[in-house]
């Protein structure tokens, strides 16, 4: 999860790792004339729907490779991963 593009906030919400997306839910909240908690949850479920399909990408991309060079797919994921730029410290 977390790969590079994704965004996600406290719990995979859409503002990006770590952001306070408060004020996204009130807005969205209060211009669809709805709970803030349905939000909070309709944003959870679409991150989480999200973070699955990511996964099942990745994991299709690393077999299909590991499949063309004759090698282990958990060997390609593992070089793919180390690979992978450092994430940016706050």
């Amino acid at each position: 999860p977390g790969g590079a593009g994704h965004r996600g906030g406290p719990g995979g919400g859409p503002g990006g790792p770590g952001k306070d997306d408060t004020k996204l839910v009130a807005a969205l909240a209060t211009g669809l004339g709805i709970d803030e908690a349905k939000v909070k949850t309709a944003l959870a479920d679409i991150a989480a729907a999200h973070e699955k399909d990511h996964a099942a990408k990745d994991a299709a991309r690393y077999a299909a490779i590991a499949k063309t060079l004759g090698l282990e797919a958990k060997d390609v994921q593992a070089a793919f991963e180390a690979a992978r730029p450092a994430k940016p410290t706050k």
